[in-house]
């Protein structure tokens, strides 16, 4: 394909959250996946993107993480791969309509459109042709708190276990609801969102120690992170209930912490119920 539709509102609604790197690589994956029509090796992930810095390939594995699931190696994009089945049956339509000679004439002679004025390959003059463009955008249902986006025939696909969104108010109110003594949330900059898209990716793609997945839905992988923060609670290090070394005694556990990969670490291999 050499062209997919990008809707500006929805991307702006499901996906403004991303930094300018963020966009950047969002961008660039979505370019490669319908340009080839294949999924994204996953060690070719960083070199598809450019991404050279650390800050650019940090970029690009949370954009990997929230918005693609890997399989066998391949970094997968359900949405696009359903718009990309709908794009194949368009073509075959426009195929068959060929074969024939063509759609039948449905105005009489000097009754066609005018010409728009667009540039070719905009998208007032490409979004009606099979061969350029499937119906919609783009997997961006992972990025909203609240349902994927609609479809042409304005239905909704029901999210799976790779593209369910990031409930980032749920787990605040988790977290408040579990450890009412910590700092209060308040603000939500972006790296903050970058770190609870991180967590909420990895309770939705991890097994744990017997094989089993932590979650495979909304309501399974809430309820595991309401659990983290329950343990987090009955840590007596993490409440400052127990004694602290010099360096830590005026340290305060807060979300940021957990959300951490070390704060999970204490959290999670203190108790095999978290894992």
């Amino acid at each position: 394909m050499n062209y997919w539709e990008r809707h500006i509102g929805d991307y702006a609604r499901d996906a403004g959250h991303l930094t300018m790197l963020e966009h950047g690589a969002y961008t660039v994956l979505l370019d490669r996946y319908y340009s080839t029509e294949q999924p994204i090796p996953e060690d070719q992930a960083h070199r598809v993107c450019r991404a050279r810095s650390k800050e650019e390939r940090a970029a690009v594995d949370a954009v990997l993480n929230e918005f693609f699931t890997l399989k066998d190696g391949q970094w997968v994009n359900g949405r696009a791969d359903r718009e990309l089945v709908k794009a194949q049956a368009k073509i075959e339509a426009a195929r068959t309509n060929g074969a024939k000679g063509g759609r039948p004439k449905g105005k009489a002679e000097g009754t066609e459109q005018k010409p728009t004025g667009l540039l070719l390959g905009s998208i007032g003059e490409t979004q009606d042709k099979a061969h350029q463009t499937p119906d919609t955008i783009k997997d961006i249902s992972k990025a909203t708190p609240s349902h994927p986006p609609a479809t042409a025939d304005g239905q909704r696909d029901q999210p799976t276990a790779g593209t369910i969104p990031c409930p980032y108010q749920a787990i605040v109110d988790a977290y408040h609801q579990a450890l009412p003594g910590l700092p209060t949330v308040k603000l939500m900059p972006a790296k903050r969102q970058a770190a609870m898209r991180k967590l909420w990716g990895w309770v939705l793609s991890s097994k744990k120690g017997d094989g089993t997945r932590r979650a495979s839905n909304r309501d399974e992988a809430l309820a595991w992170v309401a659990g983290y923060f329950g343990h987090a609670a009955n840590s007596d290090f993490l409440m400052g209930r127990s004694g602290r070394t010099p360096e830590h005694a005026g340290w305060q556990c807060d979300i940021d912490f957990l959300l951490s990969e070390r704060g999970m670490k204490i959290v999670i291999e203190k108790t095999q119920v978290a894992a």
